[in-house]
């Protein structure tokens, strides 16, 4: 099994995860583990790069700064889905980022393109309002 750090559509109850929960294909290969946060990071809106308007796209960003605080879901993947989000990751402008959360090592995608500050997600928005029982552990970055 692999571990990803999930914000935007592929946070429990976002479109993406419902997407791959609802499929036969996915559906007993995604599961979520609990809710995170994780201290250096922002979050941004980007446009969709086909049709230059605003959908579920979600950017991370690095920033360094131990005030700056996202949450996100920590979910558990097969490996076959690991290797579909994978292909679809590697084709955008995502990169993966090793992260240790307890003792399992987790990928988080950060965004490798430009953002623009009046795009911020600010922290309520952030927050997973579906998911009704969140348990929010922090962790420093590496």
């Amino acid at each position: 099994m692999n571990y990803i750090i999930a914000y935007g559509s592929l946070r429990l109850g976002e479109s993406w995860y419902q997407e791959l929960k609802h499929n036969l294909l996915w559906s007993n290969q995604i599961n979520y583990v609990s809710t995170i946060g994780l201290n250096g990071f922002k979050l941004y809106k980007v446009k969709d790069p086909e049709d230059d308007t605003f959908h579920n796209w979600v950017a991370c960003k690095y920033t360094e700064k131990q005030e700056d605080h996202i949450n996100g879901d920590l979910i558990e993947v097969s490996d076959t889905l690991y290797d579909y989000i994978k292909g679809v990751i590697e084709h955008s402008d995502f990169i993966p980022l090793m992260k240790i959360v307890g003792n399992k090592n987790c990928e988080l995608y950060l965004y490798n393109g430009k953002v623009e500050e009046q795009n911020l997600i600010n922290n309520v928005e952030n927050t997973n309002s579906k998911n009704k029982e969140v348990r929010l552990q922090t962790f420093t970055t590496i």
